[in-house]
């Protein structure tokens, strides 16, 4: 029984992975009950579902949910592991994430500030973790108007995306767009105009001058 609780939020992850969280969350609840049956609330391999659960919330917007879930993991894996643990780190990025989510953008800034933080100095700052939330950061930097301090942010995910993926890949023209329009923000024009150019010029690459999204850039420069 223990086996096949686990190989279901493994086929769970399979979902998740692949961005159905609805198809992946009926299947870590039905998992991670048995599992807290047989192992108990603060078992490793039940703190792991739970976070895996509450980021599948977290993907729908079923914040209340997440919540009470990743509140649950992170008690967990702070008696298990102490207050510095991996596991504590990337479930409290979670948690920002829901912070942001119901509108406390302050305080996830703070909280996705350190797990930032941390996980750079765990994991490295190009590692996916890193990258993840390094992205829920920025995003709450710019809804708050925090141009300045998300710029640089920008510009670490924009080399990283480059590295990884190449040029002309979409994750590099959207954060050359958002690096336009924080530019533009703060009233650095010149800056805002290169960028926009710079993405641009990737969709005209890519998908061709006559494409819509092309045209709509197009607007930007």
């Amino acid at each position: 029984a223990l086996d096949l609780s686990i190989a279901r939020s493994r086929l769970a992850d399979v979902y998740a992975t692949r961005g159905d969280a609805t198809q992946a969350i009926p299947i870590y609840e039905e998992s991670l009950s048995h599992l807290r049956t047989m192992l108990g609330d603060h078992h490793q391999q039940s703190l792991i579902v739970m976070r895996s659960l509450g980021t599948a919330y977290v993907e729908l917007q079923r914040w209340p949910e997440a919540q009470v879930v990743l509140d649950l993991a992170l008690d967990g894996f702070k008696d298990l592991y102490g207050e510095s643990h991996l596991d504590v780190w990337l479930t409290r990025d979670r948690l920002g994430r829901v912070l942001a989510g119901t509108g406390k953008r302050s305080k996830a800034t703070r909280e996705l500030e350190a797990a930032y933080t941390a996980l750079g100095e765990i994991l490295g700052a190009d590692h996916i973790a890193t990258c993840d939330v390094r992205s829920s950061l920025i995003k709450v930097l710019l809804d708050r108007g925090k141009f300045k301090d998300a710029e640089p942010l920008l510009q670490k995910s924009l080399q990283s995306s480059i590295d990884r993926f190449g040029q002309d890949d979409p994750s590099v023209f959207v954060l050359r767009n958002n690096i336009g329009y924080s530019f533009e923000q703060q009233g650095k024009f010149a800056e805002a105009e290169a960028a926009y150019r710079e993405a641009h010029a990737a969709l005209d690459r890519t998908v061709g001058p006559k494409h819509r999204n092309t045209l709509t850039s197009l607007g930007n420069v």
